[in-house]
């Protein structure tokens, strides 16, 4: 056994995003290094530097646990507020933390879809949606296509809750407004990374 015949499997494991996947691999591996002495009799000399890298992949699976656990949470804690009066704090709270976990999962690699179902990203956008509409004035397809581009996005570092927050506020505006609302909407569809919003719409307000 060598290093690489560790390291190969982990990396396509993480590759494919899935905690099941990186679960079903890293938990056999894990029980090999369960004692010095286990560890040493799977891997012999090389035990120190397969050992490290199986820590690693292992660290990578609570990430990714405590990830999916979180949006689960916040997605019920959403709903739950969802089925009464709705009070703005605890839903700002709660989707700031939703938030807080889809930056990790990306930041980590972690495919949502894959990890929970299929349908976790269209509800992390109907959580998110539920506080714009509570947050702001007004509630057009532009916010709803600035939410959906950020939440699919492999793209949010710099960008957090708070900068989505004033993205979402930069498009407040009603159907009288719908020239801006269409330059808008066009500025959301080309913009790759979310970062790149705030400036792109800031623009956009400074020459209409």
């Amino acid at each position: 056994v060598t290093v690489v015949d560790v390291l190969s499997p982990l990396e396509q494991a993480i590759a494919t995003g899935s905690l099941q996947t990186l679960r079903d691999v890293i938990e056999p591996l894990s029980a090999s290094i369960a004692s010095r002495s286990t560890a040493d009799e799977a891997y012999g000399e090389l035990a120190t530097a397969v050992v490290a890298v199986i820590k690693m992949g292992d660290e990578r699976l609570r990430t990714w646990r405590s990830v999916a656990i979180g949006i689960k949470e916040c997605l019920q804690d959403i709903e739950a507020l969802r089925l009464g009066e709705v009070p703005l704090a605890k839903l700002t709270n709660a989707c700031h933390k939703l938030f807080r976990c889809l930056h990790e999962a990306q930041l980590t690699s972690m495919n949502l879809t894959k990890s929970i179902d299929e349908s976790v990203t269209g509800e992390i956008v109907d959580a998110i949606m539920l506080w714009q509409r509570n947050a702001m004035n007004h509630s057009n397809s532009v916010h709803h296509a600035i939410v959906s581009k950020v939440v699919r996005s492999n793209a949010l570092r710099g960008f957090d809750f708070p900068d989505l927050d004033v993205t979402l506020h930069m498009v407040d505006r009603d159907s009288s407004n719908d020239f801006f609302l269409s330059r808008a909407m066009a500025l959301v569809d080309k913009t790759e990374r979310p970062r790149d919003l705030k400036a792109s719409l800031g623009h956009l307000e400074s020459v209409l």
